[in-house]
């Protein structure tokens, strides 16, 4: 029993990434809109060149190890966020 709900758990998070995916709105995409795209997102890290943030839009996702920074970046450029948008994104909220 346990490995069948180990495999629903995996099918759930797979097909709410696709999902994701299909309507075009990514983690990533929508973190990267927020701070008004890739440049911008960059410029608020510190970052000289864009390619890392282009990295997390072209993977769907921000690593878990740069979401503080992000959080951070967003707090200086006063841009309402929260920890939430990292895990869940329903457009219009």
């Amino acid at each position: 029993m346990r490995n069948a709900y180990a495999f629903q758990y995996f099918f759930i998070l797979t097909a709410t990434h696709y999902a994701y995916i299909l309507c075009g709105m990514t983690q990533s995409t929508h973190i990267i809109s927020l701070f008004g795209g890739i440049r911008p997102l960059a410029k608020a890290l510190g970052h000289n060149n864009p390619s890392t943030v282009q990295g997390w839009l072209r993977r769907g996702y921000i690593p878990a190890r740069q979401q503080a920074a992000v959080l951070d970046a967003a707090k200086r450029a006063d841009i309402p966020f929260t920890t939430r948008e990292f895990f869940f994104h329903e457009e219009g909220s």
